[in-house]
Parts: C-alpha cells; sequence; structure tokens
C-alpha cells in the first residue's frame, strides 16, 4: 500500500498499533470470556447436582435407618406373638418419630397386616401373593426400594421401602414396609436456582419425574427405553420423549454415567449435567439455557465493540494530532529548501523544537547562511574580475593598435632602408665612373641628403612610437600583475567554498549516520519503535538530499576552481607574454637609438661629402671606402630593421593573444556572474 504523505502514512500506523492489540486482544478476551462463562455453568450445574446428590444421600439414608431401626424393634420382631394393639402402638411410634413418614406397615408371613394409620384399601390385599413380599423376603437383609409413586389416598408422592423382618432366632416372621412422603426432596428440588435460568429435574429409576420446578413434567416419562415397574404398571404415565435419538444421553443416565451435554431439551438450548444418586438410584437433571450465556456474550461483545470505536476514534485523533507535529516541520523544511533549491537563499528556518528537526532546521539555517555570505563574495569577485577584463581587453585592443602601427612604420624604415642599399650600390657603381659623371655624383648627394633627412624624421618618428608602446607595454604589465593577484585570491575564496562545502557533506553523513543509528534503534524496538523509524527514514532522506545539494554545490565550486587555475594558467602566461613583449621593446628602443646614432653618421657624412664633393675627384680612394662604408651600414640598418619587424610582429602575436585571454577572461566573469545571479541573498 502506498503513501502520497507520510501524514496518513503515521495516521494508518497509529491506528493499526491501537485497533490491533485491541482487536486481537477483544477476541482473546470473547474467547476466555466464553470459555469462562461455560466453565462457571459447568461448575454452577455441577454444584447443584452434587447439592442435590448429598440431600438426597442423607434423607435416603435417614430413611434406611428408620426402615432397619423397624425391622430391629423387638416387638416388631415379635409380631407373630404379640398382639395387634402392641403392634399398631408401635407402627404409630415409628410414625410419629419421622414427619416424613406417611405409613408404617407389617405384612407376616401368615398374611397378616397391621397398618398404621389404617385403611380398607388392603381388606382385600394377600400380602404373601404380592410382589412386593415375595421381593422383599428374596432380598432377605437388603432393603427393598419402590419407586416413587403418587399415593391414591393422599395424592402425595411417596416412596416404599421394605425390609425382611427376623426374629431372634433369625427366622423370617414377615416384611416391614413404611411409606415416604418425599415432598420435603420435591419441594427443595423446586426451590434450587441456578443463575435464575437453570432447572432441576429428579428422576427415579426408571425415569419419571418425580420433582421439578416445572410442574408440567411431573410424573411423566423422559426416559424413551422405560419399563414399568411393578408396583406402577395400574397408573398410566405420559412419555415426554418417545425416541431415544431425541435424548441420545438418555441411555448414559439410566445405566449410572454421569456427563455434561449441549443438547435440546425440553423445546430449548440447554447445558445438561447428568447424575445418578448412588443411594436412591435416582437419577439428577441439572439444565441451564444457553441463551443466557450467549446473551451475555453479546453484552459483553457491544461493550467491546463500543470501547473498540471510542478507542479508534481516539487513536485517529492522536495520529492526527502527532503526525502534524512531525509533518508541520517537515512541511516547512521542504518549502524552504524547494526556495534554496531555486536560489533564494534569504529564507531562515523557525522550527524551535529541541528535537531533531530544531537541530535540523537550525543547521540548514546556518548552511543557508554560509552559501550566502559565499554567494555574495562570489558576486564581488566576479564583478572584479569582469571590470579587469573589460580593462585588460580595451588595454589589449590599444596595445594591438599601436603594435600594427609600429609595424606599418617598420615597413616603411624597412623599404627606406632597403632603397638606402640601392642608393649606396649606386654610390658604388658611380665612384667607379666617378672620373666621367661628378656632376651626377653631386646631383645624387643632394638627393641622398634629402632622403636623409626623412629618414632621419622618420626614426624620430619610429623611436617616438617605441617610447609609447613601452608605456603602454608597462600599463599593461601592471594590469596583468593585478588582475593575477586578484584571480588567485578568487582561487583562494573557491578553496573556501570548497571547505564548506566538504563541512556540510561531512554534516549530512553524520546525520545520515545518526538516522540509520535511529532506525537501528526502532528495529530494537519492535512494533513500539515503528513510529520512530519512519521518522528517522524522513531524516535520513532529507540528510540524503541535503548532501546531494552539496555535491551539487562542490561540483559548480570545483568548476569554478578549474576555470580560476585555467585563468590564473592563462594570465601568467599573458605576463609572460608581456614580460617578452617588454624585452622585444626595450631591444626595438634600443636598436631605434643605434639606428639614429647610424642615420645622425649617415647625415653627417652625407654633408661632407657635400663639403668635399669638390675633392672627390682627387680622393676617389677615400671616397670609395666611404661608400663602402655606407653599404655596410646600409646592410646593418636593413639587418637591424628586419629583426625590429620580427620583434614587432612577434609583439603583434602576443597583443594578439593578451586580446583573447582578456576576452576569455571577460566571457569567464560573465558566466561566473550569471552563475551566482539566480542566488537570492538580500
Amino acid at each position: 500500500m502506498k503513501f502520497k504523505s507520510i501524514k496518513h502514512k503515521l495516521i494508518s500506523i497509529f491506528t493499526l498499533l491501537i485497533v490491533l492489540p485491541l482487536m486481537f486482544s477483544s477476541i482473546i478476551a470473547i474467547t476466555i470470556l466464553k470459555s469462562s462463562l461455560q466453565n462457571q455453568a459447568t461448575y454452577s450445574l455441577k454444584k447443584s447436582s452434587n447439592l442435590i446428590d448429598n440431600i438426597i444421600t442423607e434423607a435416603y439414608t435417614g430413611y434406611k435407618n428408620s426402615i432397619l431401626q423397624m425391622s430391629e424393634n423387638g416387638i416388631i420382631k415379635s409380631c407373630l406373638t404379640v398382639d395387634d394393639k402392641t403392634l399398631e402402638k408401635e407402627l404409630f411410634s415409628i410414625v410419629k418419630s419421622n414427619k416424613s413418614i406417611l405409613n408404617a406397615y407389617i405384612f407376616t408371613k401368615n398374611n397378616k397386616i397391621l397398618i398404621y394409620p389404617k385403611t380398607d384399601s388392603l381388606n382385600d390385599f394377600v400380602p404373601t401373593d404380592s410382589k412386593l413380599y415375595k421381593d422383599t423376603k428374596t432380598k432377605k437383609n437388603d432393603i427393598l426400594c419402590v419407586d416413587a409413586y403418587k399415593d391414591l389416598t393422599t395424592g402425595k408422592m411417596v416412596i416404599t421401602l421394605c425390609k425382611s423382618i427376623f426374629d431372634n432366632n433369625d427366622i423370617f416372621v414377615g416384611v416391614a414396609c413404611i411409606d415416604i412422603d418425599i415432598s420435603y426432596i420435591k419441594n427443595l428440588v423446586k426451590d434450587i436456582t441456578i443463575d435464575n435460568n437453570g432447572h432441576v429435574y429428579l428422576l427415579d429409576r426408571t425415569g419419571v419425574a418425580i420433582a421439578s420446578r416445572n410442574d408440567n413434567v411431573l410424573g411423566k416419562n423422559f426416559n424413551p427405553d422405560r419399563k414399568e415397574a411393578a408396583l406402577t404398571k395400574d397408573t398410566k404415565i405420559l412419555n415426554i420423549y418417545n425416541s431415544s435419538s431425541e435424548v441420545s444421553w438418555m441411555k448414559n443416565l439410566m445405566s449410572g454415567k454421569s456427563g455434561l451435554e449441549s443438547a435440546h431439551f425440553l423445546n430449548t438450548n440447554n447445558f445438561v449435567y447428568y447424575m445418578n444418586n448412588i443411594a436412591s438410584g435416582w437419577k439428577i437433571i441439572v439444565t441451564m439455557d444457553k441463551n443466557i450465556l450467549t446473551k451475555k456474550i453479546f453484552s459483553t461483545l457491544l461493550l467491546f465493540i463500543i470501547v473498540f470505536i471510542v478507542s479508534l476514534v481516539i487513536s485517529i485523533l492522536a495520529a492526527l494530532i502527532i503526525s502534524k507535529s512531525v509533518t508541520n516541520p517537515l512541511n516547512h523544511l521542504n518549502e524552504i529548501m524547494l526556495k534554496a533549491e531555486n536560489g533564494d537563499l534569504t529564507q531562515i528556518c523557525s522550527i524551535k523544537t529541541n528535537d531533531e528537526f530544531g537541530t535540523l532546521g537550525k543547521s540548514f539555517s546556518n548552511m543557508t547562511a554560509g552559501i550566502k555570505d559565499l554567494i555574495s563574495s562570489i558576486k564581488e569577485t566576479s564583478k572584479k574580475i569582469l571590470i579587469f577584463s573589460d580593462t585588460l581587453k580595451n588595454q589589449s585592443n590599444v596595445s594591438s593598435i599601436s603594435a600594427n602601427e609600429i609595424a606599418s612604420t617598420m615597413d616603411e624604415i624597412s623599404a627606406g632602408v632597403q632603397q638606402q642599399a640601392t642608393d649606396a650600390q649606386i654610390s658604388s657603381e658611380i665612384a667607379l665612373k666617378f672620373i666621367d659623371k661628378l656632376n651626377e655624383i653631386n646631383t645624387y648627394s643632394k638627393e641622398i641628403n634629402n632622403e636623409s633627412s626623412k629618414m632621419n624624421d622618420y626614426n624620430k618618428e619610429a623611436f617616438d612610437a617605441v617610447v609609447n608602446l613601452k608605456q603602454k607595454n608597462d600599463l599593461t604589465t601592471t594590469a596583468v600583475s593585478t588582475i593575477s593577484k586578484r584571480i588567485k585570491e578568487l582561487e583562494s575564496y573557491s578553496e573556501n567554498i570548497g571547505k564548506i562545502s566538504s563541512v556540510i557533506l561531512s554534516i549530512s553523513s553524520q546525520t545520515n549516520l545518526l538516522s540509520l543509528n535511529a532506525a537501528i534503534e526502532a528495529a530494537r524496538a519492535g512494533d513500539a519503535g515503528k513510529g520512530f523509524s519512519v521518522v528517522a527514514d524522513e531524516v535520513r532522506k532529507l540528510s540524503e538530499q541535503s548532501s546531494n545539494s552539496a555535491e551539487e554545490i562542490q561540483n559548480i565550486i570545483s568548476k569554478i576552481q578549474n576555470t580560476t587555475k585555467e585563468t590564473v594558467h592563462s594570465m601568467d602566461n599573458v605576463a609572460n607574454y608581456v614580460e617578452s613583449q617588454n624585452d622585444a621593446v626595450t631591444i626595438t628602443e634600443q636598436s631605434f637609438e643605434e639606428l639614429s646614432k647610424s642615420i645622425d653618421n649617415i647625415t653627417t657624412t652625407i654633408n661632407n661629402v657635400v663639403v668635399s664633393i669638390n675633392e672627390l675627384t682627387q680622393k676617389s680612394t677615400i671616397l670609395m671606402e666611404s661608400i663602402e662604408s655606407i653599404s655596410s651600414v646600409s646592410e646593418q640598418s636593413a639587418a637591424a630593421i628586419e629583426e625590429i619587424t620580427a620583434s614587432v610582429a612577434s609583439q603583434l602575436n602576443d597583443m594578439e593573444k593578451l586580446r583573447q585571454e582578456s576576452e576569455n577572461l571577460n566571457e569567464l566573469a560573465q558566466i561566473l556572474e550569471k552563475g551566482v545571479e539566480k542566488f537570492k541573498i538580500d
């Protein structure tokens, strides 16, 4: 499942952290409650059954003691010889000794019947022929228990206990019987309540209900496999169940077993616990309505649902509050970081908390302040570089123009010198023909004098140009030195920026390490640390973003440093070129000084020639030597001029390179200025 925001993620996590444990605990609690209620119901059923069992056993023990005492009574044992009044008085005493005894009677072996209270219903009764008499006699010393039945005289539910009577000589003389009113047990069973919805059913040994709070089942048969007892064959008993499949557990009850069943009993889903009373052989059935237990479970389930809904609402509210406290600082940081990414370095983090967000906000503010100072310094430096590069460019252009003018002048000088060499050659030829053409020599002498004057003028102009070039070259040297210093300062600033970027990367790395440690600790904390794990993961992402931004800044600074180094290298080359140019200018100046001296010499010589022209005829040898000297000087001048021309051409190339380098420097300064213009620092 993907979440669009950390807020939704935190809400989901908090909700799951509260809802899932609550849901599991509710399921476990309901399961435990159901088991507990079932155990409680089982305990109540067993407790009630044991209580009834103890009551019946205690009562039956009393009844048996009564019949034993009656059978062991001396008068009763002498029933064949004692008169009837004495026996009746004794029977009266027995009846009055226990209010539960309705009748006490004796059947003798000679068919004598003695009963109290007296009744006429047994006038036609022959004791020795009855099954009761025979079964009792057969049991000898054991007590015969007759299943409960409804007494016709009193209409009460009674049981009959009988025991054989032996005289003092241990001779069988008859049977003693008592009819016991079990209304006490019936009322006791009727009054027993089991969680206000349970019922107790007391069955005789054949399965007929003899006691219950439900009067509709009294006297009715619960056992589909019941066989009629001898004394109750004449009584019509209604069956509640006609098939053993309806009460399959009834066979276990009839066979003397006990157990707990969940069964459909008397048209109701019940927990049924059954057991046998050993003393009487009666069957005890205790039931509890399952619907009451189900209602308790549902009421508890409803309570858990209400608690679940309330907890869910509380968890969502808590998740909203906590997520807001986490996402607000993150959103604020994200907003100012986006602005900083777009170049706005005036943003200040306003997170005032003392947690990691507050620390991250302070670090971001410090980082932007450092970058802002750095960008401000770069802006100022780039402006200075731009100004210096413009000045250098202008000076380079001026120097280039001057160099072109010098080259043009040197071309003219070279042409004059070549012409001088030609004239010297002609003079040499004239000297050979000096005698024949003296007039022509005089004319040529005048022309040489004029050309010398011009050459002197040209020499002065060239010398002035060289001096001007030297002054310009000095200015260029000063400007290059200043630019070189500024560029080295820029290189130093760039190195400081690189150090700051390294510090930022170190802080990002440490923050990333801290977030990793926080994630590890959150993982160790298990479910309780998942919320903090999410926060640590977001901090790690922010650290990675800061690291990436710092790396981008470092890459930009690295490019600036590389460009600055290239500029420094170029400026060093320019300085070398300027120094070479300065040397060349110095040589040119010296050459022009020598040239000036040579021209002066030539002028003096020509003047001497003019003065001595009249003596030339006579001094032809001297004239030839002078002409040769002039030719030699002309050749030297031509060579010197060629050297000056080469120097000027080299200087022109150097100035062109200087101009190109200044243009490159100007372009780099403009690129640097555009690069830092996107940052807003004011």
